[in-house]
Parts: C-alpha cells; sequence; structure tokens
C-alpha cells in the first residue's frame, strides 16, 4: 500500500527530475520518466508544453524535452511551469 508520503515524495521527485532535465544539455528523456513515473509527461503538461513550444522556448527531439537558446535565458522561469502545486503553494505561485 503506498502511503500519502510516499505518494507525494513520488511526484515531487517527478516534477523534480523534469526540472533538473529540462536545465541540462541532454534534456529531459520523456520516455525514462514514463517507465520511472508511470506518468506520461507529454500528457500531464500538454498545455504547457504547447505554450512553451510557441514562444520556442522548448524543443523536442528523439524523445527529449529540452531548453532553446531563448529558453536556456529564461531557464528558472521555464521550470516554474513545471513545479508540483504544493511547491507552486509553498512559494506562493498559486
Amino acid at each position: 500500500m503506498i502511503t500519502k508520503w510516499q505518494y507525494q515524495d513520488s511526484e515531487e521527485n517527478f516534477h523534480k527530475d523534469i526540472i533538473y532535465g529540462i536545465k541540462i544539455a541532454e534534456g529531459v528523456d520523456i520516455n525514462y520518466l514514463s517507465k520511472k513515473y508511470g506518468v506520461n509527461l507529454l500528457d500531464k503538461f500538454k498545455k504547457e508544453i504547447r505554450l512553451l513550444q510557441k514562444h520556442e522556448l522548448i524543443n523536442m527531439k528523439d524523445d527529449k524535452l529540452k531548453l532553446s537558446k531563448m529558453g536556456n535565458l529564461l531557464a528558472e522561469t521555464v521550470a516554474k511551469v513545471f513545479y508540483s502545486d504544493e511547491c507552486k503553494r509553498v512559494m506562493g505561485y498559486q
């Protein structure tokens, strides 16, 4: 049985992996995250990813989500899109 705290830790780790992954040159491996957490990144953040792509802040290639050149300049702002609800609440973003 998964407890509330284990779920939150897993959820927080999912968000952290996205945030850290998007900031590195290799980007976020979508398939790896899906296998590791059982959550499809493209489904969970469909609207947000489309918006970031529209503004040319991220690119998707070979099942990896990466910051564009412009996205690298705004990496912290882009990362906030992927913050967990709890993190947004604590930091006052909601």
